[in-house]
């Protein structure tokens, strides 16, 4: 039985050496070692010299290097490292963080996998930071998605959506979803994304059914220009069985295959944001408007990736002025 996981150390490295060395199997270096053999071969494969083979002050040293090489970044730099703590509090993911450093031309920048590894060190895993995080996991894990449901009847499939819609070169498309709460199952949320722009509306809706949920996304879509509303692609939920309405102001519909939502992956991403402001255990009937508005400016005035992080409020008002001129 191994023992729960520990760092290796230089003892470690020098009996692993030994035992290696005797011609043991790695399984019952592990059982005198007392670790998993797991940890064996990754310390084998991660400190290993592809000249010198695996030596034990070899390894010491390789791994030393990776330690230090976060350390440089974030511990031995304190105002970068409260800086990333800083955003991460303001809803920020490591990927905005790295990005907009680079973007502002900050002297130490460092990346978003290096971000993670702080999260869930000793001292990240201290302050708590994983409770910042879109799914706050205690532990890195697997992302698993939401599997959508029924099937629209009269419905254009996604694989016929004209090709500008695809590349997101044009702007004026969207993706529609809704979020459901654990305590607030008739309630719920829908979520509208320009897939260009990034650019997110939310709003609250009473029920899910499908007349009030178009209903309320045709009232957001019909405010805008007809040049800035031209498609939105749904997956198969009944809420949005009634998408007919939209033709009224030409806005054509489209939807993702059954068991396929991550094909509209644009609002799927933003549902994780609007998880970590707005948590599953959360009523619904205890957030209002204005909250929900607050949260929505939030995650439009997030740094992405994606735009050369620049915000989604900033790409979709300079589509907007670009249409009026």
């Amino acid at each position: 039985m191994y023992t729960q996981y520990t760092q290796f150390t230089g003892m470690d490295r020098e009996n692993l050496y030994i035992l290696k060395k005797e011609g043991l199997a790695v399984k019952d270096i592990a059982m005198r070692l007392g670790k998993h053999k797991a940890s064996i071969y990754r310390e084998i494969k991660r400190n290993t010299s592809r000249k010198l083979g695996y030596l034990p002050d070899r390894a010491n040293e390789m791994a030393k290097k990776r330690k230090n090489r976060l350390e440089i970044k974030l511990n031995r730099y304190a105002k970068f490292k409260n800086y990333v703590i800083a955003r991460l509090k303001e809803g920020w993911s490591p990927g905005m963080i790295s990005g907009r450093a680079q973007y502002e031309a900050f002297p130490v920048v460092v990346s978003p996998e290096s971000i993670y590894q702080f999260i869930y060190s000793a001292e990240g895993s201290k302050l708590g930071l994983y409770k910042y995080l879109r799914l706050a996991r205690l532990k890195r894990g697997r992302k698993y998605g939401r599997k959508p449901r029924s099937v629209i009847l009269d419905r254009v499939s996604i694989h016929d959506r004209p090709r500008e819609v695809e590349d997101r070169n044009e702007f004026g498309h969207y993706e529609g979803d809704l979020v459901i709460n654990q305590k607030s199952m008739s309630r719920n949320v829908s979520v509208i994304l320009e897939r260009k722009s990034r650019y997110v509306r939310i709003q609250k809706n009473e029920t899910k059914h499908s007349v009030h949920v178009m209903q309320k996304i045709f009232n957001k879509l019909a405010l805008l220009p007809p040049e800035a509303r031209k498609s939105i692609t749904f997956d198969n939920g009944k809420e949005f069985a009634k998408h007919a309405v939209l033709g009224i102001i030409n806005i054509k519909t489209f939807f993702c295959d059954i068991y396929a939502s991550w094909q509209k992956g644009g609002v799927e991403n933003v549902n994780k944001m609007i998880r970590w402001f707005l948590p599953k255990n959360v009523p619904l009937k205890e957030v209002s408007d204005e909250q929900l508005q607050v949260i929505e400016n939030r995650i439009n005035n997030l740094p992405r990736k994606c735009l050369g992080f620049r915000t989604a409020t900033e790409v979709f008002k300079a589509e907007i002025v670009a249409l009026q001129t």
